[in-house]
């Protein structure tokens, strides 16, 4: 039996004792503040950002990890000897799951996608 590596993005909040126990592997959010590149859950936490937020005159955007960095991610846990699970919120509420069904369409691996706007059913993309 392979091992199966599970990779999602920083905005399913998973605590991080589930992340270290089923080791997870959480692609961070980029959110870009004014002049500012942030990275979810490394250079600012959930609290600070609500916090910021409140008195903001700048409002934040966010940014998508580009195909190319969940290409390598995938070489590198397939190379491993890994499949991969890539659970995300479905295109109905993000553009995050954008670059995997753009890797998905241009290669062999079979994807799954939800047609409903729900955070548990995700995108799921296995890599054979």
């Amino acid at each position: 039996m392979s091992k199966v590596a599970v990779i999602t993005d920083s905005t399913a909040y998973l605590p991080p004792e589930v992340v270290d126990k089923y080791q997870i592997t959480v692609i961070p959010q980029v959110l870009i503040w004014g002049e500012e590149t942030l990275l979810d859950g490394i250079d600012i936490q959930p609290t600070e950002f609500y916090e910021r937020l409140k008195t903001a005159d700048v409002m934040p955007t966010t940014s998508q990890a580009t195909v190319i960095n969940f290409k390598e991610l995938f070489e590198k846990l397939v190379g491993e000897g890994k499949d991969v699970l890539c659970v995300l919120l479905s295109d109905k509420l993000s553009g995050r799951s954008t670059p995997i069904l753009k890797l998905s369409n241009s290669s062999p691996m079979p994807t799954l996608t939800s047609s409903t706007p729900r955070a548990l059913l995700c995108h799921l993309v296995f890599v054979p």
